[in-house]
């Protein structure tokens, strides 16, 4: 009985051992987007993830505020434009230090187009559907780099719209620090 007990003892444990721990992980970081042929924006980014919430579904959530006033509108006469999105991630390879990743936005764009445009009844805010992908990067002390391409999808249904100032294709780079990582 007493070797039964202690088998029984020995295979608890092991496996209370053997079960995945539970990851948190919230980061902050700066990015800097370019559209093609168009305008540099800079600004803040801030990622989100815990297996406690989602369980084993390994995406990441965050936020994206960019705007050209801290990139090429800044001390320019050039338009000013702000975006805020909110993503969804998945990272390739979580155990590797190079991950691949693909993300899916859903935001909204704001530009100051001035007055003659306002005038000639522009639209200056939109909501704006992207899908990215690219590759991060761990880099000691918790920073990690990652770049990343690409396409705004978005309706365009007449001449007087968004589209001459939210280019679709972009490119951005973004330098993130995790501000908090706990292993449960």
């Amino acid at each position: 009985m007493k070797f039964l007990i202690a088998l029984f003892l020995l295979t608890s444990v092991s496996f209370l051992n053997a079960q995945d721990s539970i990851y948190t992980s919230i980061e902050f970081g700066i990015r800097s987007k370019k559209y093609t042929g168009f305008y540099w924006e800079n600004g803040i980014t801030a990622e989100f993830y815990s297996a406690k919430i989602l369980g084993k579904l390994p995406l990441h959530s965050g936020f994206n505020l960019t705007t050209s006033s801290l990139g090429t509108a800044f001390n320019s006469n050039a338009i000013s434009m702000t975006n805020f999105d909110i993503f969804l991630a998945y990272y390739f390879r979580k155990n590797k230090k190079l991950k691949p990743t693909t993300r899916l936005n859903l935001g909204y764009v704001h530009t100051n187009l001035g007055d003659y445009f306002e005038k000639q009844n522009f639209k200056n805010n939109s909501i704006v559907v992207g899908l990215e992908v690219g590759m991060s990067y761990q880099l000691p002390y918790q920073f990690r780099l990652m770049a990343t391409g690409g396409m705004n999808l978005f309706t365009v249904n007449n001449k007087h719209n968004l589209g001459s100032s939210v280019y679709p294709v972009f490119g951005q780079i973004s330098l993130i620090y995790a501000v908090k990582q706990i292993y449960q």
